[in-house]
């Protein structure tokens, strides 16, 4: 029989590992471990999804793309989603995705047009979008978390080969790569290296660091450069093909990649990952594999989309890489539910210009079954050049000491316990510093508080000098008591009091989501506040209430009804402390519930993102492309291929007028 208990811990776990690498990887530039590694953890995640679906949170990373947006630039909302690719490994995945392809044109349209694909170099940078009115540009958005990104277009016009004005005087989004040759790289830090700054890892890294530079002149004598890789609703423009869209983003003057090529069946692309693969070497900027995608736009539009990425297009990664090094130590950390995980640290080695000196064992299962031990040279394998997993073990080493986790926490020194629902050692004791700590890391999380500022170590710092014995203690804080800590200056002190005074602000389902209820998530702490007036409803919902929310199960009832008994006095404490926990409402009605509308073509009064707004606003689903299961089309001018298949389908076609006059009469 299956243990339920041990594969929520899993998928808890593993989603757990995403974020953390999500934040490492898209916004501190400085990602911990490979993109196959990071992969797996997705792909694991996904199977979860579909093989145990009530055991994953709706609310889980495979929703989200990218990561956090900083706060040191303005935040923008991208017109359409810049979602991320899929990525595969393997010459059989690429022709998985292929039949994939042929098999749903077969079930949407009955029959199999003719597939062609355009092949492109997948150059390691950093995406950003850019925004062109009547010929002239006027904001450049990076990727962000896939919805919401950072607006740098004063950055982006000190990149040289990005046009300012082109010939186009409609409306023109094109998307592309922010990237840094590896000469300049090298330029740079030999640069920093005179100034005994620490040099930049990788041409990524270095590009994503430059762009987010607060002043224009640092990012000018960098010498960043940028490929266009998508014109976004290409149909507009009259194009049929991806192929044709690229050639006359060219012709405006874009910089497209030459090395772009037009493969007519799937078979003629293993010869070119050979021939691009020896080639890589000899190219002025880093590759990490290329990118498949269908050249027909129309065939792209009934293929559409996830949440996450397009299913018009793949990124086949290079093979993995295996460099040797050596386990010296195994330290040995606590999070926040008490759960110890094992971390080897390596003598230090280069992975494609990062120096790798440690990386997650998971668990003792994990090492036990590759035989780990201290002293052992190990495989550890590469992917996308950023750090990796162990692989296995190369070479026992004479004086092999097993790796055993220990029997008391590290921390504490409380003894660990194994429960029989969970693959982890546990350390039991609430009051463990270790456990203070990952709470409060918690609570300062983007999705929680999101408190700019509150990182390792002035968590360790609030931690070991005892000014806090429970997470939102940091809000009875004093300035003085601030002010104690080392290497935290006025500005850094104002700068986090700021913060701390800007949660009082945040809706109380953000307020829920940082206590860190267990299995209580993003979404469901949304699901709870929908069905209250006040905060203080929340300590009135009994077991059946909880029940009766669709999205919530008899186990989390059971959860939140024990933990809100004993939460209640902080969240009196938090409202006596200036907390206004007020409920938003993520919808003014269910008008449109369980409809789903496509927009398409540009309308007479409202934009496209209006449009879609209301449509949000009152319950409907908004999606990319149409298909059989689309209720409404609302089309205006130049609609492209949408409104072509909605014809073929029998969909509804609304103009804007109809579309005002169905919420009326809905509303009615």
């Amino acid at each position: 029989m299956i243990n339920e208990k041990k594969l929520k811990k899993r998928v808890e776990d593993v989603i757990d590992q995403i974020q953390i690498h999500n934040k490492h990887y898209y916004v501190k530039d400085t990602p911990v471990i490979s993109d196959f590694e990071y992969d797996a953890l997705v792909k694991e995640l996904e199977y979860f999804s579909q093989t145990y679906p009530h055991l994953v949170p709706a609310d889980n990373p495979l929703k989200k793309v990218g990561g956090e947006v900083s706060i040191a630039f303005s935040k923008v909302k991208h017109r359409l989603p810049m979602t991320s690719l899929s990525n595969v490994y393997s010459i059989d995945a690429c022709f998985d995705f292929d039949r994939r392809n042929r098999s749903l044109l077969q079930k949407e349209l009955g029959r199999v047009d003719a597939i062609s694909y355009v092949a492109e170099l997948k150059i390691d940078g950093l995406a950003i979008n850019l925004h062109y009115e009547k010929g002239l540009l006027v904001s450049a958005v990076t990727r962000g978390d896939g919805v919401t990104g950072e607006e740098v277009t004063q950055n982006i016009c000190q990149i040289s080969n990005i046009p300012r004005s082109i010939s186009c005087l409609k409306s023109l989004d094109v998307r592309g790569e922010i990237y840094m040759e590896k000469s300049k790289l090298e330029s740079i830090n030999r640069e920093r290296n005179l100034r005994s700054e620490p040099p930049f890892a990788n041409p990524r890294n270095a590009a994503a660091g430059t762009l987010r530079q607060l002043d224009p002149s640092v990012v000018a004598s960098r010498g960043l450069k940028f490929f266009l890789y998508l014109v976004v609703d290409a149909e507009i423009f009259g194009h049929v093909t991806h192929a044709e869209a690229l050639s006359w983003a060219e012709e405006l003057g874009f910089p497209v990649n030459s090395s772009r090529q037009i493969l007519t069946d799937i078979t003629q692309f293993p010869e070119l990952i050979q021939s691009l693969t020896i080639q890589r070497e000899e190219l002025s900027f880093d590759i990490d594999g290329i990118v498949l995608k269908v050249n027909e736009l129309a065939i792209q539009d009934v293929l559409g989309a996830t949440a996450k990425s397009p299913r018009w297009a793949i990124a086949y990664k290079f093979t993995a890489e295996e460099v040797k090094t050596i386990i010296r130590e195994v330290l040995f950390q606590v999070g926040r539910s008490g759960v110890i995980t094992p971390v080897a640290l390596f003598e230090p080695v280069e992975v494609s210009g990062v120096m790798v000196s440690k990386a997650t064992l998971h668990n003792q299962d994990f090492i036990d079954q590759k035989g780990l031990g201290l002293g052992d040279e190990v495989l550890i394998k590469r992917a996308g050049d950023v750090i990796p997993e162990v692989v296995m073990v190369a070479h026992r080493a004479p004086d092999h000491l097993p790796i055993v986790t220990p029997s008391h926490c590290p921390i504490c020194l409380t003894p660990l316990i194994q429960d029989e629902t969970q693959v982890a050692i546990i350390c039991p004791n609430v009051t463990c510093s270790g456990r203070l700590k990952a709470s409060l890391f918690h609570l300062g999380s983007r999705y929680a508080l999101n408190i700019e500022g509150l990182g390792e170590k002035l968590v360790d710092q609030l931690v070991d000098q005892k000014l806090v014995q429970d997470p939102w203690d940091i809000f009875s804080l004093s300035t003085e008591q601030w002010g104690s800590l080392d290497r935290l200056g006025e500005k850094s002190i104002s700068s986090i009091v700021l913060e701390l005074s800007n949660c009082r602000q945040l809706p109380l389902e953000r307020i829920i989501y940082a206590m860190g209820i267990k299995l209580v998530g993003e979404k469901t702490a949304q699901l709870i506040v929908q069905q209250l007036e006040e905060w203080q409803d929340l300590f009135l919902m009994s077991k059946e209430a909880f029940e009766a929310i669709n999205g919530i199960g008899a186990k989390t009832a059971d959860i939140l009804v024990d933990a809100l008994l004993l939460l209640k006095p902080k969240f009196e404490f938090l409202h006596s402390i200036g907390f206004r926990m007020k409920i938003e409402r993520h919808q003014l009605s269910g008008l449109f519930l369980g409809k789903r509308f496509v927009v398409t073509g540009t309308l007479p009064s409202y934009t496209r993102k209006a449009i879609e707004k209301l449509i949000s606003d009152h319950g409907g689903e908004v999606r990319a492309t149409v298909s059989k299961s689309t209720d409404y089309v609302v089309a205006g001018d130049s609609p492209g291929s949408n409104k072509e298949k909605a014809i073929l389908l029998g969909v509804p076609i609304l103009n804007e007028d109809t579309f005002l006059d169905l919420l009326k009469e809905t509303k009615l």
